[in-house]
């Protein structure tokens, strides 16, 4: 149910399979999505005809000599007779746990990307900064420059990375960046949000905004705004 998992899903549809999707969390691509989002997008993605099923995780393939579905962590089961697994990544941390270093779901950095020890550094997916973990190129490359400049005497310093994630699933496009959490109770000084929903045409907008700056949005459904909205967010 995440970026991929629903890309494959709809290339599937497109080859006139039924398709259905299988996501533990409680709404789909719920990295990138709050929950009015996830809503929205759950109702066009079965408007399409493709079976969703939240809050449990696979935990068995059934079948003997072939597959005929999964067993579902729930005790629910969905029948099938081909299964795609779209896992996302999962740091590999024994190394460094027996190593000694601190690890949570990652090797735990500093902003100059020091890990516990203060002769060991660690970049890219296996790498846990400020709580987030990015299962991206994109930050490894911007992690790995840092580095290179702490490395060399620098003074650079890695404060995280602002992500933008598109999906392209035939009409139910979506586009998210930045930090999309705030909803309309939050009611901090300098905060913003902004939200617009057209649930029944599978359309749902939002930007947050901090003392004017555009700091995430949400564009579900209509992405004639995208590029505006994603420049400001870059500026």
């Amino acid at each position: 149910g995440g970026l991929l998992g629903l890309e494959a899903a709809r290339g599937l549809l497109e080859h006139g399979l039924s398709v259905d999707v299988v996501h533990g969390p409680d709404r789909l691509m719920d990295l990138q999505l709050d929950a009015v989002g996830g809503a929205v997008l759950r109702r066009a993605v079965e408007a399409l005809g493709v079976g969703v099923h939240l809050g449990s995780f696979a935990s068995a393939v059934l079948g003997t000599r072939c597959v005929t579905g999964i067993g579902l962590a729930d005790g629910r089961t969905v029948d099938g007779d081909l299964v795609v697994l779209a896992c996302g990544v999962r740091p590999q941390v024994a190394l460094a746990r027996d190593a000694g270093l601190e690890v949570d779901r990652g090797v735990l950095v500093d902003d100059e990307l020091r890990t516990s020890d203060p002769h060991v550094h660690a970049i890219g997916e296996c790498a846990q900064h400020r709580g987030t973990v990015y299962g991206l190129v994109a930050p490894a490359w911007e992690q790995a420059a840092v580095l290179a400049d702490v490395l060399t005497g620098g003074q650079a310093r890695y404060t995280g990375s602002r992500t933008t994630t598109r999906l392209k699933a035939r009409g139910r496009d979506v586009a998210a960046m930045g930090d999309t959490a705030p909803d309309l109770a939050d009611c901090e000084d300098g905060l913003e949000v902004l939200q617009w929903a057209d649930p029944a045409r599978h359309v749902y907008k939002k930007l947050v905004v901090r003392d004017g700056v555009v700091t995430g949005a949400i564009l579900l459904g209509d992405l004639s705004t995208v590029g505006p909205v994603t420049q400001a967010f870059d500026r």
